[in-house]
């Protein structure tokens, strides 16, 4: 289903498989998660449960807003998935993946915008893991690259700098960041 292979979905249906059956995830959720449209549209019409996307905490919305599905967005919101309950984390993966159309459709439906300090988390998270696009895409979004970490007390940049990530402390210095040692 993530991958959006109709024919074999048909196959394995008219063979006896369930289509709500799943391995690790469901088949609807995995072609939501992946902006696979129509396998999901073709899911739904097989008879796939759809009522359980309200009660899973928003993962197939969160990955459609990560991966800046934006027509996957409307059609998960038009099958009455929890919008608010997964809005936060939906908005912060569409701010780490740079989707500003995502994170306004989000707002727009009532989501409110995550608090600076969960932002914050998430920068010293993707500086750590040497996610560069992320980094770049938070502080796009308005984060302070020189925000300390609350326990270590550490920039962006020392930790992009600790983990061994050269190419993004060099991003970090030339948009401008500072480095400072932790204190404690």
């Amino acid at each position: 289903a993530e991958r959006g292979y109709r024919e074999l979905a048909q196959i394995l249906l008219e063979n006896g498989a369930d289509v709500d059956g799943w391995e690790w995830r469901r088949p609807l959720s995995a072609a939501a998660s992946h902006g696979q449209d129509e396998m999901f549209s073709f899911l739904v019409k097989a008879g796939a449960d759809v009522s359980y996307l309200e009660q899973e905490p928003g993962f197939p919305l969160a990955q459609a807003a990560l991966g800046g599905y934006e027509t996957m967005i409307h059609i998960l919101i038009s099958h009455g998935v929890n919008i608010k309950a997964a809005g936060e984390k939906a908005v912060i993966n569409a701010m780490l993946g740079g989707h500003d159309n995502i994170v306004n459709i989000l707002l727009g439906f009532g989501v409110e915008k995550p608090h600076s300090s969960v932002l914050v988390k998430h920068l010293h998270k993707s500086a750590k893991s040497g996610f560069e696009d992320w980094v770049r895409n938070l502080i796009a979004q308005g984060v302070d690259m020189d925000a300390p970490h609350p326990i270590l007390n550490a920039t962006p940049l020392w930790i992009a700098t600790r983990f061994n990530h050269p190419h993004l402390s060099k991003t970090l210095v030339e948009l401008g960041a500072k480095y400072s040692l932790p204190t404690r």
